[in-house]
């Protein structure tokens, strides 16, 4: 089960599945998932799909058959596979184009030459 890495709490299968960025229910902290979980997923339910198209074809099935199984399995795997390797980092903050008070007092100081 997927937890977040600010509190560590555990974050719902709704919000792990559904969201491409979602949000720790407890501290509110927008998370994103590491990069190679989702390759990782991706190429375990390609090659599941791939699996059970060749053990379709050995089996006899046609070729609607076999595509139809090896979409379904593929498709079946890919969430197990994503929930079971989720893990998530701190989404970063977007950078601001407006200037803070900061930058705008130290435009206004004198310059001395």
């Amino acid at each position: 089960m997927p937890r977040c890495p600010s509190c560590h709490s555990r974050l719902p299968l709704r919000k792990v599945i559904l969201a491409s960025s979602p949000a720790c229910p407890r501290c509110h902290r927008e998370l994103e998932p590491q990069r190679w979980v989702l390759y990782v997923s991706t190429l375990v339910a390609l090659a599941t799909a791939q699996g059970v198209g060749y053990l379709a074809e050995r089996w006899g099935f046609n070729l609607g058959v076999r595509f139809i199984v090896s979409v379904v399995c593929g498709l079946a795997i890919w969430p197990l596979v994503y929930v079971l390797l989720a893990r998530y980092r701190l989404k970063d903050s977007p950078l601001s184009i407006l200037s803070t008070p900061d930058a705008s007092r130290r435009d206004d100081a004198p310059r001395g030459h």
